[in-house]
């Protein structure tokens, strides 16, 4: 693995580290191009650079003030970095946006996912991310898990 590649997966080691773990919002501004554009925006969030990222970090922090992210590998190639993570929490508070909030549930939810992001000049430029929202909603007891009620018995 070349140097680059290397200088890539430190910058994003930080994101899932720093910003997301830990919710130092600050380490955005030196990690993230000001073009950066995030291709799998979580639902209600419109915001595009920086500050778009920092949006969708709080979005889940604030609903879950106990939330933490792991990052459990790495895949570097070009100007191109693939992670695969693990996150969850307790929502205690609101989780959403303008579309549709969902309100506290005092349950635990963790999620896992990839996220695809590419790199320029050493700063994150674009994201698409692949996560189980679903799976999520479900722990969360916003959505019932499990096959749907039968339907009552009809007469033959």
């Amino acid at each position: 693995m070349g140097e680059n590649e290397e200088r890539n997966k430190a910058v994003l080691q930080r994101f899932w580290d720093e910003v997301w773990d830990q919710g130092n919002l600050d380490v955005v501004d030196e990690i993230f191009h000001p073009n950066f554009v995030d291709h799998g925006l979580a639902p209600g969030l419109s915001k595009q650079g920086p500050e778009g990222a920092k949006e969708a970090v709080m979005q889940f922090r604030t609903a879950m003030p106990d939330l933490y992210l792991r990052c459990d590998m790495m895949i570097a190639e070009g100007d191109k970095v693939l992670s695969l993570w693990e996150s969850g929490g307790t929502q205690t508070g609101p989780l959403g946006s303008a579309r549709g909030t969902i309100p506290p549930t005092g349950n635990k939810g963790i999620v896992r996912g990839m996220t695809l992001n590419q790199l320029e000049d050493g700063k994150i430029i674009a994201a698409w991310d692949n996560f189980d929202i679903l799976g999520m909603l479900q722990q969360l007891g916003v959505i019932p898990s499990g096959p749907p009620p039968q339907a009552a018995a009809q007469p033959s």
